[in-house]
């Protein structure tokens, strides 16, 4: 007589799908000042190129020489620009004013 066979059935496992989306660091192409000047005074609109920018809420201005951050709202954000207004001052220490 031969031994029955004992037909086994692999346990269920549960199978997932994971998706790992990369996230691209931004890279800065290009700083604008308001109409093509060398540096942007405070209360310019300063126009930031680049590529990935779409996710960018903020910018950072440091001047480390004395101290000062400031961090300000970016507005019209695109994947490739942003622009961002140049406070008029700072908690810290306040900008000069540009005379027109």
């Amino acid at each position: 007589m031969e031994p029955e066979l004992q037909i086994g059935f692999p346990l269920p496992v549960l199978s997932r799908n994971i998706v790992a989306n990369p996230i691209q660091p931004a890279q800065l192409l290009q700083v604008v000042p308001a109409d093509r000047q060398i540096s942007a005074a405070p209360g310019d609109t300063v126009t930031v190129t680049g590529i990935f920018l779409k996710g960018a809420t903020k910018v950072s201005l440091t001047y480390p020489r004395l101290g000062i951050r400031a961090v300000v709202p970016a507005t019209s954000v695109t994947n490739n620009s942003l622009q961002f207004v140049v406070p008029i001052e700072t908690p810290l220490v306040p900008f000069p004013r540009r005379h027109l």
